[in-house]
């Protein structure tokens, strides 16, 4: 996860010092009576990253050890590192990411609409985070050739970020004209992109829960994700899960039905909805503050 960090706090009246460590690297060098650690997942135990490899799976198993307490941002990657660190459930804590409420300027609506080349009648599909392979996004991008040969969906326009590798095969398919990608895209412009989606779409196969998927939650877009993935137990909803994740028809099958069917496209607005009211600034402050008393109890 970008802009992670590490926040390690002193109480010298009380006499013990305390870490929290939200980057899944907990503190080596100091001792701290009690260490927290959140987990954004470890999909470096399952596939190749593009750099540091091995840091990562060292800092995953050191730091899950000498951890007295792992926050897990979904259910499935508790179930993981219980699995394959030999972890007591009882370790691990659940916390889902929280998002506060954006503010959002028509001013400045507009203006992310003239700088990304958007026209209104376009049908905006953002798709965010293409940097590594699990991320499906070939997968995703065949499927747009599709969209546009089968399902004659000539409106379409698609933004796809951290995704500089691919533009030798959005040449060859020529697909220039509906894909645009991005190396990176500040939060400020891609608050407004989730608003003028009209659908995200995050193939990756593999997240510790999928940061983008509950940002476009908040922004009340429909999130198209792959199945048997952390991504399912956040939107749990059928119509936005692909079950064959590498069939880039099943794809365009499940995207060209939401944006034409409107009935379903409004029924899936409407359960995104609620499913929002989960993920609240609010409900994970609360949670936090709960396992950090529970951890200064103990004590």
């Amino acid at each position: 996860m970008e802009n992670s960090f590490s926040l390690f706090s002193n109480e010298k009246r009380y006499g013990r010092s305390n870490s929290l460590s939200s980057i899944y690297v907990a503190p080596r060098f100091f001792k701290y009576p009690k260490v927290i650690t959140t987990f954004h997942g470890i999909d470096a135990e399952y596939f190749k990253k593009r750099e540091r490899q091995l840091y990562w799976k060292i800092n995953y198993r050191v730091s899950a050890r000498m951890s007295d307490k792992i926050i897990a941002v979904s259910a499935r990657l508790k179930e993981e590192m219980c699995k394959l660190y030999k972890l007591p459930q009882e370790k691990i804590v659940t916390i889902y990411y929280g998002f506060p409420k954006e503010e959002i300027s028509e001013e400045k609506l507009r203006y992310v609409q003239n700088k990304y080349e958007i026209k209104d009648d376009d049908v905006l599909i953002l798709c965010v985070d293409g940097a590594e392979e699990r991320k499906n996004i070939i997968t995703f991008i065949k499927s747009v050739k599709i969209l546009l040969d089968k399902y004659d969906m000539k409106k379409i326009k698609i933004i796809i970020t951290r995704a500089g590798y691919y533009k030798e095969l959005i040449n060859s398919l020529n697909l220039n004209n509906y894909i645009k990608l991005y190396d990176w895209i500040l939060h400020e412009d891609l608050k407004y992109l989730y608003t003028i989606s009209k659908l995200i779409v995050y193939p990756s196969i593999y997240e510790g829960v999928g940061f983008p998927v509950i940002e476009g939650i908040m922004h009340l877009k429909p999130v198209l994700i792959s199945a048997n993935t952390a991504m399912e137990e956040i939107i749990n909803e059928p119509e936005l899960t692909v079950k064959e994740p590498f069939n880039p028809n099943k794809w365009a099958e499940s995207t060209y039905k939401i944006l034409t069917d409107d009935h379903l496209y409004s029924k899936l607005i409407a359960k995104i909805k609620e499913r929002a009211k989960v993920f609240s600034i609010e409900n994970m402050v609360a949670q936090h503050l709960k396992l950090y008393r529970e951890i200064a109890d103990d004590d």
